[in-house]
């Protein structure tokens, strides 16, 4: 209980007054919520996830103020967010994340990253400059995910943040990315004072095909203390050095598997086609755990030989690799084999393997209909994206289907297909929704409820 007490405090404040007679729907049905938040414990969390959901004015002025308590249920009330809400609470969400003492900080910067705008981004980039590790190296990790939205921000993170790290961390996404225009942002961390700093803007340079910082590559690549010996190896190959070219060749041929996969990582991060050309004339694409670091980065359906590697990597549709490849290709004249390669995946028995098809799916609203016949998986990440395919096919035949889930024992799915049943036939919803209201379990009453309350709207 004491996990809530500043928020149970706000809420009894904003309580509608139990202590006179019901007078609407609405008062019993928070009536529900406020006992739930009242008795602590998982029930509580569950109605701060459902606060955006709900989104009366009851519900919004709770939400803002639970995220500005600093308290831990702000995780909870973070982790219920659309992209949509998460927009809407950004301000709140920024504020929460700033402060020092949360320690639910990784729902909040997920939520904060779900808005997907270029205020979001911003918001990120001032988090991790202002914050400590781990939640700051967390706010660049989702930096990353926004690709050229972020990069006006990562941009002046790389040059001017407050620490090494931050800046290292922002000049490599960079890199990675191949980001616009950011030639001068690596020239400028050639001359920072913290050596990794330089070696980042080094290798940026050396990508590009722009040799200034050799000697700094030429030094990290003989430090064998240094996290950057690998990269700074392939940089300079990516250079044209030739003696770069056979250490490559002799460490992939001699050293132990770990030091091979570091060497064939950084080898597939470059990009470079002199680079390229090496891993296939040591076979590495043969090897499967060497494949897929090829794929992930180095491989591009525009270069033909890259386009055989990828169409073969297909058949392997068990393996992560295939859902990689499959990613690439679908916009490709493979296209066919790479959606029957996604279907195969969502079937398969390697999580991660079945993770990217599924992700994959969601994505291709050509799949919609075939992700939608899982709405009865076992797998649960499955259920839960055949029960939105069914939403934005809006396939009110599966209404039925779609009401089962919501007995399935588990809550992630239960709060998908209350939301499902909602957008398919709200009528027929409010039906389910004031049954289950005298369910024998309270997380459904309070799922429920909720969504009675969002239909009262």
């Amino acid at each position: 209980m004491a996990r809530f007490s500043s928020v149970v405090l706000i809420w009894a404040v904003l309580a509608p007054g139990r202590m006179h007679a019901e007078t609407s729907r609405s008062d019993f049905y928070w009536s529900i919520l406020d006992s739930a938040v009242e008795s602590g414990g998982p029930d509580a969390s569950r109605v701060f996830a459902l606060l955006g959901t709900i989104d009366d004015e009851r519900a919004r002025d709770l939400l803002r103020r639970t995220l500005g308590a600093g308290s831990s249920a702000i995780g909870d009330a973070a982790s219920g967010l659309t992209p949509d809400e998460c927009r809407l609470y950004l301000k709140d969400l920024r504020l929460a994340a700033l402060n020092p003492a949360l320690s639910s900080k990784l729902a909040v910067l997920s939520a904060i990253a779900r808005a997907g705008t270029a205020s979001a981004a911003e918001a990120l980039l001032e988090i991790a400059d202002a914050g400590s590790q781990p939640a700051a190296g967390v706010a660049l990790g989702f930096l990353e995910q926004f690709g050229s939205l972020a990069e006006p921000e990562l941009k002046k993170e790389a040059v001017s943040g407050s620490t090494p790290w931050g800046r290292e961390t922002a000049a490599a996404i960079l890199d990675r990315e191949r980001a616009h225009g950011a030639v001068s942002v690596f020239e400028t961390d050639l001359h920072d004072e913290n050596r990794n700093v330089r070696i980042a803007g080094a290798l940026g340079l050396a990508h590009e095909g722009l040799t200034e910082g050799k000697a700094v590559l030429e030094s990290a690549a003989k430090d064998k203390d240094s996290s950057y010996e690998w990269d700074a190896l392939v940089g300079l190959a990516d250079l044209g050095e030739a003696d770069a070219f056979r250490e490559i060749a002799s460490v992939i041929s001699d050293t132990d598997e770990s030091t091979r996969g570091r060497l064939v990582w950084a080898m597939a991060r470059c990009g470079n086609n002199g680079v390229k050309a090496l891993a296939y004339r040591l076979n590495l694409p043969a090897k499967p755990e060497f494949l897929s670091m090829m794929a992930q980065r180095m491989l591009q359906p525009t270069d033909p030989q890259d386009l055989n590697t990828l169409k073969g990597a297909l058949a392997r549709c068990n393996d992560p690799v295939a859902m990689i490849a499959a990613e690439k290709l679908l916009h490709t004249r493979f296209r066919e084999a790479a959606q029957n390669a996604v279907l195969c995946g969502i079937s398969s028995t390697d999580p991660q393997a079945r993770g990217l098809a599924v992700d994959l799916a969601s994505r291709d609203s050509t799949l919609w209909p075939s992700l939608a016949s899982k709405v009865n998986d076992s797998d649960l990440a499955v259920q839960v994206a055949a029960l939105t395919a069914i939403e934005h096919l809006d396939q009110k035949e599966r209404f039925n289907d779609v009401e089962r889930c919501i007995e399935s024992g588990n809550w992630q799915v239960a709060v998908g297909a209350a939301k499902v049943l909602a957008a398919l036939d709200p009528s027929e919803a409010r039906i389910v929704y004031e049954r289950e209201l005298h369910s024998g379990r309270d997380s459904i009453k309070i799922l429920s409820a909720a969504m009675l309350l969002k239909l009262s709207r």
